[in-house]
């Protein structure tokens, strides 16, 4: 008789832990789709340049405020799921690559339709493709 109350006590205390450690694990997953705030290093509001190396190395440099904002919000439209390891399936030989600078930190993006890399971190796209031609329209 005694043994049959330790064990419910027991049984029920690791049941509602393991529920516990199910949310948590759900609620801190870093490979569950963010949004482009989560993911981007930098406070958006502080990005005070952006330059963008495009496919001839040629480097454009945006400072206006609205130009900014308005590449920013492009990103903005995606949800972003890390892959694990980082590891990519595709990466083109040639692509453009985004540096943003908020006068003391920068952070960078290489962006390649369905994926794109964020200092050094491989994010699988959600909602859509990224159309580098857009973006070059953006920073034109």
């Amino acid at each position: 008789m005694r043994m049959m109350h330790i064990k419910v006590p027991f049984l029920a205390v690791l049941f509602i832990s393991l529920f516990q450690l199910s949310v948590y694990a759900v609620q801190n997953d870093e490979y569950s789709a963010k949004s482009f705030t989560e993911v981007f290093p930098l406070k958006q509001t502080d990005v005070s340049e952006i330059k963008v190396d495009d496919y001839a190395n040629r480097t454009y440099s945006i400072q206006n405020r609205e130009q900014i904002k308005d590449v920013l919000r492009y990103f903005n439209q995606f949800q972003y799921k890390r892959l694990r390891n980082d590891q990519t399936s595709f990466m083109p030989d040639n692509t453009l690559m985004i540096h943003f600078d908020d006068g003391k930190h920068t952070a960078f993006i290489i962006p390649y339709e369905k994926e794109v890399m964020i200092n050094n971190k491989v994010y699988k796209l959600q909602n859509g493709t990224l159309d580098e031609n857009k973006l070059l329209e953006l920073t034109d």
